[in-house]
């Protein structure tokens, strides 16, 4: 029972080993997917964010105000032009390590957010300045859509086996709780005794005259007796004492 225990333990370190590596490991093993699969989604939606940067610097939507465009346009606008670049950053630095299951969720939503604010400005451009451009834009923005899809269908099944994963390592946790709560507590470690322990243990004695504890004993009727009791002159209890200044009793 006890080799069961501890390949049991063995066996569940070895599962924690692994599981950690996948939070830092730069090989990701995803059903589906390879890494370069991810970096390749990765790349391709910062390369049409790169593409609509040049054709969204041509749109003027501080101007559709004079036209009777509400202040919304121009502060989406703004939002716009200032999330293209970030999310080029974050993409490049999300293919560093793309089995971060949080960093990409975060960075999707961000992605779906940029999308439907740059829906917003292409009506605002196409009722407001030029319907052609904003039809330009919209067809490389839909372009996106594509790798968009991909990329949230990696990080469900990224999900879905990293929860396996803790599942199984749960699973193996609990298998060895469940063995060693069945072994017997160890026996308690005690200390060997020494071959002389208690051979010089001083036994309790007590005077003959008061019943005090008695350590001494009188040199004439040899009866235990304490220290009032003794004369320290002639070494006798005061029963036996003859000196000239007698112990009272």
């Amino acid at each position: 029972m006890r080799h069961s225990a501890a390949l049991s333990f063995s066996r569940l370190s070895a599962a924690l080993m692994v599981l950690a590596g996948l939070g830092f490991s730069q090989q990701v093993t995803v059903t589906g997917y390879t890494e370069q699969d991810v970096i390749t989604i990765l790349n391709g939606i910062s390369q049409h964010l790169a593409r609509m940067e040049p054709m969204l610097e041509q749109v003027r939507a501080k101007t559709w105000e004079e036209k009777g465009a509400p202040e919304t346009y121009a502060i989406q606008y703004k939002r716009v032009r200032d999330q293209i670049k970030k999310q080029q950053q974050d993409l490049a630095a999300l293919a560093q390590h793309t089995d971060n299951l949080q960093d990409g969720m975060r960075e999707l939503y961000k992605i779906q957010a940029f999308h439907r604010s740059l829906t917003s400005v292409m009506e605002g451009l196409r009722k407001y300045q030029n319907p052609a451009l904003a039809d330009l834009i919209s067809a490389v923005a839909a372009e996106d859509q594509t790798l968009q899809d991909r990329f949230q269908y990696y990080l469900i099944q990224l999900a879905t086996d990293k929860d396996a994963q803790y599942q199984m390592v749960d699973k193996e946790s609990q298998r060895c709780r469940a063995i060693l709560s069945k072994q017997p507590p160890p026996a308690p470690v005690t200390k060997p005794r020494s071959k002389n322990e208690g051979l010089f243990k001083t036994m309790p004695f007590t005077c003959t005259i008061c019943e005090e504890e008695s350590t001494r004993i009188c040199v004439n009727c040899t009866k235990d007796t304490c220290g009032n009791h003794l004369c320290e002159k002639c070494r006798c209890c005061s029963d036996c004492c003859t000196c000239e200044l007698k112990l009272d009793a």
